[in-house]
């Protein structure tokens, strides 16, 4: 499959509106609960099921996958951190990376929670860069604690118990919850794309096992994509 039925064009890269120049055949995202990262850990996994797929050709390419969890402290709850995002090599270039951020602030946003950067162990440069953004962007809100504080307190500079966030050990990229005010915009693209997900693991030989096989393959695939593969 080439990249460019793959384009996706988010309006002014602010995840106001997505304009999807593909087909939809072939395309899916599954949405799953992590097993063995806590509760309420959520992995959307984006991917592209190809020609010819059922239950004697389970052909998949995982496109990529955003992870989110809660934060540690109440960091202004209820929030989530992406704990992980990455989009595979042979689909970057085409916007896939916005596209994850937009629907995990779809996801956290409908489920009444915020979303924050990672706190646990930091962000990479173009991750941060694109937190930034964010917090600029008068779109999305900075949520805020029933006493009205919205920046996170690392250090318990303030009496609000529920400012109170964890620093981690690595780069932080904002100090914010936020809320994006045009989530409900990407609410036909999410549940096309979950339908395309159910239609295709009914063609599988069981559902569970090839969800399990999808994390795995977006797992492989983040470790790849950030070199932390084992040497061999």
């Amino acid at each position: 499959m080439g990249t460019k039925k793959f384009k996706i064009v988010i309006k002014e890269s602010q995840l106001k509106e997505a304009k999807f120049q593909f087909s939809w055949k072939g395309i899916a995202m599954a949405s799953l609960e992590t097993r063995g990262w806590g509760p309420n850990v959520r992995t959307l996994i984006i991917y592209y099921a190809q020609p010819g797929f059922g239950t004697k050709n389970e052909n998949v390419k995982v496109a990529g996958a955003v992870t989110m969890m809660p934060t540690e402290e109440p960091c202004v709850p209820d929030t989530l951190e992406v704990a992980t995002i990455y989009t595979d090599e042979e689909f970057r270039g085409v916007g896939l990376g916005s596209f994850l951020y937009a629907m995990a602030f779809y996801y956290a946003n409908s489920n009444g929670y915020g979303l924050t950067s990672d706190h646990s162990i930091g962000s990479k440069e173009k991750a941060t860069n694109k937190w930034k953004q964010l917090e600029k962007n008068p779109q999305f809100e900075k949520r805020t604690t029933k006493d009205g504080n919205s920046k996170f307190d690392y250090d318990g500079d303030t009496p609000d118990p529920d400012d109170d966030c964890d620093e981690g050990s690595g780069e932080v990229a904002i100090d914010y919850s936020l809320f994006n005010t045009k989530h409900e915009a990407f609410s036909g693209v999410w549940s096309k794309l979950l339908a395309a997900h159910t239609r295709f693991s009914s063609m599988t030989r069981g559902p569970r096992r090839f969800e399990e096989r999808l994390s795995e393959m977006a797992s492989d695939g983040f470790n790849r994509a950030y070199d932390l593969e084992p040497k061999q």
